[in-house]
């Protein structure tokens, strides 16, 4: 009798978790979105080609064949004089504070003399006159739902497949990978991808967590340096926060993984010694 009551409250507790989770992202969606999906569905999509900006990448780009597929990139790769002999179709960038420095994408806005799709957070889309308004007619801005779902789990994968909703972006190759799967893509394979901050993962006599921290194409000199939040505050993660963080991200590459198996997706990791452990290897 005393295991069945206990079943029932775990029950309860469960479900009003999940009630609270579905009526505080209903409540976000209703009053500060325009209750749309943005991303478009591509007829035709095959294969798509994500650039991480790892720092494997800068030996494998090289190598690439990327006559057959789709390119999607992110971040700072547009500093690199290979975003201008690869002309990615689409660009992903989903941290705010990259948005709060116009100077930062800058670059983006003006060098770009192909058709291209951005993808950027609603959130930031919303508040930016730049990014509604992009004086260049190559770039079409796509602003895509980041508010992470935490409701009712028979709910997820219609709100999933409706991009209202996505995993906990704690990486943009989170959202790189999401739109893919939306957009329709068959086969992602994932190039730079390394995710291997922990491998460097240290403290420094003030108490800030740091880590040596490469990327892409990165010619600056080496340093153990703190893992900032904040690189304008100057905020570090304390070790917690930041394997929490991590830990975040990983099971969202899982959630990923079952989404994509279940809607037809193939996510091939093609980045050596990458620390991804959801999807199939290829490299």
């Amino acid at each position: 009798m005393r295991k069945i009551i206990k079943k029932i409250i775990r029950g309860i507790e469960r479900f009003l978790k999940e009630l609270f989770g579905t009526l505080k992202w209903l409540f976000y969606f209703i009053l500060k979105t325009d209750c749309r999906n943005h991303v478009p569905h591509v007829d035709g999509a095959e294969r798509l080609i994500v650039l991480a900006t790892g720092p494997s990448l800068t030996e494998a780009i090289g190598k690439i064949d990327f006559s057959s597929a789709d390119v999607s990139a992110m971040n700072v790769f547009f500093n690199s004089p290979w975003y201008r002999i690869i002309r990615p179709r689409y660009y992903v960038i989903a941290d705010p504070l990259l948005f709060s420095k116009e100077e930062y994408y800058a670059p983006l806005m003006t060098d770009t003399d192909w058709d291209m799709y951005l993808f950027v957070p609603y959130e930031c889309w919303n508040g930016n006159r730049q990014l509604k308004h992009v004086p260049n007619p190559h770039i079409t801005v796509v602003p895509f739902q980041m508010e992470v779902f935490e409701g009712f789990r028979f709910m997820k994968d219609f709100i999933y497949r409706k991009g209202l909703s996505m995993p906990k972006a704690q990486n943009v190759l989170v959202a790189s990978i999401f739109t893919g799967i939306n957009m329709g893509y068959k086969e992602i394979l994932l190039y730079g991808a390394d995710h291997s901050w922990t491998k460097t993962l240290g403290v420094n006599a003030q108490n800030q967590v740091c880590t040596v921290n490469t990327h892409f194409q990165d010619n600056a000199p080496v340093t153990f340096s703190p893992f900032w939040k904040n690189p304008d505050t100057k905020e570090a993660y304390t070790m917690q926060e930041l394997l929490r963080a991590f830990a975040d991200m990983f099971a969202s590459y899982h959630e990923i993984r079952h989404y994509a198996d279940k809607h037809g997706c193939r996510i091939l990791n093609c980045t050596p010694d990458s620390l991804i452990d959801a999807f199939e290897r290829l490299a």
